[in-house]
C-alpha cells in the first residue's frame, strides 16, 4: 500500500502482488539482445590446380560439412564459370 499527498487529498494505492510481476514482465523485454558475432573470414579458393589465379571466394561462416559440399559442387561445374569474355561462348 502507498499513500501520498495530492490537491485533492490523501490518495492510497493498493497492490497485489500480479501488478509487480506484470510491471516485471513490461519491463524486461523476452527477446535477448543478439550478441554480436566475429565476422569469419571469407575462404579463397581456387578450383583448378592448373589455374591458380581462378579463385572463388566462399564465406567462412559455413560449416566444414557445406564447405567441402560447396566446393565439391563447384569443382564439379567448372566448366560453366567464364573467368573472361571469351570463354563465353554464343555470347557476341
Amino acid at each position: 500500500m502507498l499513500k501520498f499527498p495530492t490537491k485533492e487529498g490523501i490518495v492510497t494505492i493498493c497492490s497485489s502482488l500480479l501488478i509487480p510481476v506484470e510491471c516485471a514482465l513490461v519491463n524486461t523485454s523476452s527477446v535477448t539482445p543478439e550478441e554480436k558475432k566475429a565476422h569469419p573470414t571469407n575462404l579463397t579458393v581456387p578450383l583448378h590446380r592448373n589455374f591458380l589465379d581462378q579463385e572463388v571466394v566462399v564465406r567462412g561462416s559455413l560449416s566444414d560439412k557445406g564447405h567441402t559440399e560447396l566446393y565439391a559442387l563447384l569443382k564439379m561445374n567448372l566448366d560453366i564459370f567464364a573467368w573472361q569474355p571469351s570463354d563465353m561462348t554464343g555470347v557476341p
